[in-house]
């Protein structure tokens, strides 16, 4: 309904003017009220779905890094692979696979500078006029940036048993005591194969997604 404002009185124009008022202050109060309602339910539904996400991805990592800790060391048992070495490791079933990494570096303390002793004295010993033996064990001993390689080690400990030298032992020993892995962090992959044969990475990161 129109009213002429003009065939009003002062007083009615002004009690027209507050009946306005109120029903767009009522509006805006149940406006507010309604977003606020949705606003509440909207964070508690998803701060508590994260909450049980959160628990859920918890309990599953730690249940992934506990089955892929057991499964590594079966099979660093059944392959005879060395302790020095970075753990890393992948294993496939049908269409599935999980990728293992240890993220971290391996570096030996004091003990290794007298384990290099050694072995130059087994040099010494057995391979005094043998140019080329000297030279590819020696190589096994470079270091960069002042650090041994694990893996060159390591390739020293498969003559161990091949040289049955007291020297020799003694340096693969000190060399083992001696060693020291700095873990950083690990990570588990998952993947799928898809439809073409490739494999489709199971993103768990939500940012990915």
């Amino acid at each position: 309904m129109t009213v002429d404002l003009t065939t009003l009185s002062s007083e009615e124009r002004a009690a027209l003017i507050k009946q306005a008022q109120e029903l767009e202050q009522k509006e805006r109060t149940e406006k507010r009220e309604a977003y606020e309602a949705v606003k509440a339910d909207a964070v508690i539904t998803l701060v508590n779905i994260s909450k049980d996400i959160n628990e859920q991805l918890t309990n599953f990592k730690a249940h992934a890094f506990e089955t892929m800790e057991t499964l590594g060391d079966l099979l660093k048992e059944y392959s005879g692979r060395y302790a020095e070495g970075k753990g890393n490791f992948k294993v496939e079933y049908g269409d599935y696979k999980i990728e293992y990494n240890k993220q971290g570096k391996g570096s030996y303390d004091e003990r290794s500078s007298e384990a290099e002793k050694y072995i130059f004295d087994f040099i010494e010993s057995r391979y005094q006029g043998d140019e080329a033996t000297k030279e590819f064990i020696l190589s096994l001993l470079e270091r960069k940036k002042g650090e041994l390689d694990p893996d060159n080690i390591q390739k020293l400990y498969k003559y161990e048993s091949t040289f049955a030298d007291e020297n020799f032992s003694r340096a693969c020993e000190l060399f083992r005591e001696s060693y020291q892995y700095n873990h950083s962090k690990d990570y588990i992959r998952f993947y799928e194969r898809n439809e073409r044969g490739q494999w489709k990475n199971i993103v768990l990161q939500f940012s990915a997604i």
